[in-house]
């Protein structure tokens, strides 16, 4: 897709398209878009990431910040491939 795509399908013919200004804004047009399940396996590391470090590492308390149970929580590190970063480490996981 390219900037021309965006242009067509919210100022078709030319004609102003309400909210097409501000959609416009949200895309830089020299850079790729990453695919769907790119950007969401990078948005799940960086917040998991940051709530473990929040969290000091501690499972149990990332599990209740996010309301996640600490099952479902280990099942996504794992799936994210996060583990044995700085604050994450055997005797933090509980």
């Amino acid at each position: 897709m390219t900037a021309d795509d965006f242009t067509n399908i919210f100022m078709p013919n030319g004609n102003n398209v309400p909210g097409a200004n501000e959609i416009s804004l949200l895309f830089d047009y020299n850079e790729k878009l990453l695919d769907y399940k790119t950007a969401q396996l990078n948005f799940k590391k960086e917040y998991f990431t940051t709530l473990l470090h929040k969290a000091n590492g501690n499972i149990r308390i990332a599990s209740k910040i996010s309301n996640l149970t600490p099952q479902g929580l280990r099942k996504i590190l794992k799936q994210t491939d996060i583990n044995n970063s700085d604050k994450l480490s055997e005797d933090n996981i509980r």
